[in-house]
């Protein structure tokens, strides 16, 4: 039998999309995709998050608000519709299958976020078929939001690629928003963001039932720069979300802030990793989530302080309101500290709404229903608020609201 060895000459000469992609597949054929018996799959399963208790359906239009001051991409069915020709100068935004990109992909592609991560990755690493590249380039400052609006037919399957760089001194805003999909979909975003950049990435999640969605973003920063992430999950289908932040140098500043608000039998699940890595860098998190009829919501927050990262500050907190006696919150806040000069704190929360305010409420006038969703709605509102741009804030909002209408009707 011949074996058949990658040599480091082999990868420096090879196409390195193809090279990474054959690791992916490597892994995949060794491992398989995740299992029970994984640790972080103990509370939802692969299976658990892929079955079809919300029987798909075909996708209809989704009704949205329009977003201003922003350069909109739609994406429909995995496959982008558009790239818009007037780009504000300093943004470059690139077809995957465009050879213009090539020279991007070879250096950032599957660096960031590595190609044997996991199963999920190394699903998407090997069979995505369409992508983005995002390049801002050094001391650009883009003004108007980058909205990426995925939205699409029921599909069995689809993987999609996302690549960001944020050069030197360079500030820019992006909204993932996701509308309508129903099936099976992995959405990789690898985010490198440089020195004294600044990022803004929020994401909306607003599925359709019978969607299965496995997010994972992994954002590296560079020497004082500044990035802020904030996920709203608030669609009908199975979400899990795993976001991670490296902190590769001094003086970062990183902020992680998510909504999760699951009804039904829905299942939402968010891993968050933070590796402070380099010294005197702050992380400061907070999650907040609701589940009520039969519905699974998880929070799962890792902290790593490393040796070399002295006078790291971090916090993580992780609040939830349980509404029902058959749903199920599941949360795991960690921190694992090997420095000595540190300043670190993390909890989490269970519990339910406030009885007294809601009499109080009710006194004056409201349904014990109306009191109820406007409790919830305040629960979730110093997240919200701390979402900087303004048309996205709006959107946030809206989406809350009309999740918490939809469970309020129900």
């Amino acid at each position: 039998m011949t074996e058949t060895y990658v040599t480091d000459i082999d990868i420096m000469t090879a196409d390195t999309e193809l090279v990474k992609r054959e690791i992916a597949k490597s892994y995949l054929d060794t491992n398989g995709l995740p299992n029970p018996a994984d640790e972080d799959w103990r509370f939802a399963s692969f299976g658990t998050l892929t079955n079809n208790v919300n029987e798909a359906k075909p996708y209809y239009a989704v009704a949205t608000e329009a977003l201003p001051n922003s350069i909109t991409l739609e994406i429909v069915d995995g496959a982008i519709k558009n790239i818009p020709a007037d780009l504000p100068s300093g943004l470059n935004i690139i077809d995957w299958k465009d050879n213009s990109g090539k020279a991007l992909i070879n250096e950032y592609f599957a660096e960031i976020e590595k190609a044997d991560a996991n199963g999920i990755v190394a699903w998407n690493t090997s069979t995505f078929d369409q992508g983005i590249i995002i390049h801002v380039a050094s001391s650009a400052d883009i003004q108007q939001v980058i909205h990426l609006q995925f939205s699409g037919d029921y599909q069995l399957q689809k993987h999609f690629r996302i690549l960001t760089i944020v050069e030197s001194f360079a500030k820019a805003t992006i909204l993932e928003e996701y509308l309508g999909l129903s099936g099976t979909h992995t959405v990789v975003h690898e985010i490198d963001v440089k020195e004294n950049a600044s990022l803004e990435l929020n994401k909306i999640q607003n599925q359709e039932l019978g969607s299965h969605q496995f997010h994972h973003t992994h954002i590296k920063t560079a020497v004082s720069s500044f990035a802020h992430h904030t996920a709203i999950c608030i669609g009908k289908g199975n979400i899990r979300n795993e976001l991670k932040y490296t902190l590769a140098a001094p003086n970062n500043h990183v902020k992680l802030n998510g909504v999760y608000i699951a009804d039904a039998k829905q299942v939402i699940a968010n891993y968050t990793t933070v590796d402070h890595a380099m010294p005197h860098c702050l992380s400061d998190e907070l999650y907040k989530g609701l589940a009520t009829d039969e519905a699974t919501a998880i929070f799962n927050g890792k902290i790593m302080v490393r040796l070399d990262a002295q006078k790291t500050n971090a916090f993580q907190s992780n609040k939830n309101l349980l509404l029902s006696r058959n749903a199920h919150i599941y949360t795991k806040p960690q921190l694992e500290i090997f420095a000595d000069d540190v300043k670190c704190s993390h909890g989490a929360t269970i519990g339910q709404l406030d009885q007294e305010a809601i009499f109080y409420m009710q006194a004056r006038g409201l349904s014990k229903l109306d009191a109820i969703s406007l409790l919830t709605a305040a629960f979730f509102n110093d997240i919200v608020e701390g979402i900087v741009n303004q048309g996205v804030r709006q959107l946030a909002q809206s989406g809350i609201r009309k999740k918490l209408e939809r469970i309020k009707a129900s």
